[in-house]
Order: structure tokens, then sequence, then C-alpha cells
């Protein structure tokens, strides 16, 4: 067993045998996803945006991204589906460089209208921009950001890019983003899937519930691509059979809760797109939650197999017999007053739900705030 936790986080028992510390990747998350769990308003997220198809321009002038005399990048940059995941190779700190400069235009008085291509070029001239990412710290980055900024002509109101470029800040101020040259890798999910382990993703620590979704985004995300891609391999006979693979997701409502499923569509359909082909590819999916009434009927419509323990309160058991088809009135019934380790097991391959007793786990609890 290996137990992971973000990188200046602390484990939840420090001395787990095998504990490892990661980091994540920026350029792996969707860049819809982030707006969404950033809860950008309508003008941040098309300045965002704006600046984040400046920010791809800027890394291919420099030569970051497609990297000069690899076809296989430009071919990557081409297909890339941001809706999946983020642009090759972008880092936090090259799309905070170019929201800067575009901030520094709006506070100049320019950007997001029509002017004389004089204007511009004095605007270019005169807009004073210091990079501080790897990428752009360099006069050939200085002079790329300048450039491709005022090439976007990018919309105007210093209000709203300074409040994206504050909660980019707040990002980059977790320090749990991958740098190259320093600190702990990403986690390399091909290894996570081997047969025989058991991964545990420790973020208790994390104390910022928007960074646990980013984190889980793009645990859901990276586990999906590495199942999908050992099932490819299998089909074409390069390869042994894929393993199966059971993710678990605790406290499920704070991930997916019913306040937030309306404003993050991407995220959800990220999630959709797990519980649906990953019973093809042998990849489960399992939410873990004492606030069932809190999961949006539409994440519950996902699921195809239930195990419920006691369960009090009768709203809560309304929601559930809309959803879970073929119990027993007499087993809703007995729901309320189930003693610990009884629960009513729905699987589709049984003939009809079960009550059932449930071995407690060898495991101690431990004592936690």
């Amino acid at each position: 067993m290996t137990v992971y936790h973000l990188v200046g986080r602390d484990a939840a028992n420090p001395a787990a045998p095998n504990g490892r510390a990661f980091s994540v990747q920026f350029a792996q998350l969707s860049p819809y996803a982030v707006m969404e769990i950033l809860s950008l308003s309508d003008a941040q997220q098309e300045r965002f945006l704006k600046a984040y198809d400046v920010a791809k321009e800027v890394m291919r002038e420099v030569g970051v991204f497609p990297r000069k005399g690899r076809p296989e990048d430009d071919r990557m940059a081409l297909e890339v589906d941001e809706f999946e995941r983020g642009y090759p190779r972008l880092t936090l700190g090259v799309l905070m460089d170019v929201v800067g400069a575009c901030l520094a235009r709006a506070e100049s008085g320019g950007g997001g209208g029509r002017r004389g291509k004089k204007a511009d070029e004095d605007d270019g001239e005169e807009l004073a921009v210091t990079p501080w990412s790897r990428e752009l710290s360099n006069p050939a980055g200085v002079a790329a950001l300048k450039k491709r900024v005022h090439a976007a002509n990018p919309p105007g109101n210093a209000i709203s890019w300074r409040a994206v470029l504050g909660r980019l800040a707040r990002l980059k101020r977790l320090g749990v983003f991958y740098d190259e040259e320093a600190g702990p890798r990403p986690i390399n999910y091909p290894d996570l899937l081997k047969p025989g382990r058991l991964s545990v993703v420790d973020l208790s620590d994390s104390g910022y519930s928007e960074l646990s979704n980013l984190v889980i985004a793009d645990l859901l995300r990276g586990v999906q691509v590495a199942q999908d891609d050992a099932y490819e391999r299998f089909e074409k006979g390069r390869a042994e059979s894929p393993p199966r693979v059971l993710v678990v997701v605790e406290e499920a409502h704070e991930f997916l809760s019913d306040e937030r499923i309306d404003r993050m569509p991407v995220l959800f359909q990220q999630v959709a797109r797990i519980a649906k082909r990953g019973r093809k590819r042998w990849l489960g999916l399992c939410f873990v939650t004492q606030l069932p009434a809190h999961l949006p009927k539409s994440v519950l419509g996902l699921c195809n197999s239930f195990i419920l323990h006691k369960l009090t309160d009768p709203q809560v058991v309304r929601t559930l017999r809309q959803t879970i088809g073929g119990v027993d009135d007499g087993l809703w019934d007995r729901l309320p007053n189930l003693a610990p380790g009884q629960a009513v097991a729905s699987f589709p391959h049984f003939t009809r739900p079960l009550l059932v007793s449930i071995d407690p786990a060898p495991g101690k609890l431990r004592m936690a705030d």
C-alpha cells in the first residue's frame, strides 16, 4: 500500500509506511474545469480563456511547445481536447505572466477597442512587463509576451483582469503545482494501476475545497487515460489483460454537491464519462458519503449498485427510493433501524436487493480532529 499526499501538506498519518508526496501538473487540468472550480464570473471567464489562448501562442513562439523540429508536438497541439485536459507543458506561471501583461495593458488604457496600428506599436514599446516564470524571464520571452498580447488585443477592464490574476495567484501560493527543477513529481498513473497495489490519496490537509476538487479531477482523468491506454494495448494484442481497477471517492458530497453541480457541468461530464466508459474497460467508480441527499440525482443516476447502511432521515430515504428500484417496502422500513454492520445491498447481478451483514474492517479508527 502507498499513501500519497500533496507536496507541502501533512499526511493524516505521518508514520504510515511507504508514504510519498506528489505534485499536480497544471497542464493536465482542463481550463474549463479550472474556471468552474474557481467559480469565475462570465467576465472573468472571458478573460481567462483569452489569456489561455495568448499563452499558447507565446509558448509556440518561444519554442516551449510545440518544440521546434518535433512534428509529433504539432500534431498533439492540434488534437488537444481542452474539455478533457489542458495545453501540454503550460504552467501556471506562464499563464499568470500573460494575465499580468493583459492587466498592464488594460491599466494603460489599451485593449478591447479598435485602435490605429501606430498606437498599438507605441503601446507595445511602452508596456512594462516583468515575467517571473522560468519560460518567459528572458529577452526572447519578454518580446514574445509583448508581441502576442498586443496582437490579441485582449478586452479591457482592469478590475476583471485583476480578479483573474488574484484567483490564479491564490492557486500559485498553494505550492502544489509541479516544478521541473524542484519538488516531487506528479503521480505516475500507469504505475498506480499495476495489479496488487492499493493507493490512498490523502487530501485531509488540503485546507481548500477548490484544491481538493482540482486534485480529484486530475486523478480521475489520469486514471481513466491510463486504463484506456492499457485496454487499447490489450485489444491490439500488445499487452496482457488490463487490471480491474476501483476508484473510491470518500466524502463524495464535498466533491460533487447538489449546490455546485449546476456551476460545474464540465467536471460532471468528466465524472459521467468515467462512469459510463469505465464499465467497458474494467474501471469502477465508487462514491462514499454520509450525506447522500447532498449528491445530485444526476450523480446518483450514474450508479448501478448501492450499499445502504442505517439512514434515519425520512427525506433522504424518500430520495433514494425514487432512485433505486426493486427494493421491497419492507427493506425500506427496516433501513432506519439497521444494526451496526447491517446494510441493504442492491447489485445488478442480484435477483433482488438483500439485507446483508458487512464484516468490520480489521483496521482501527484513528482519533482525528
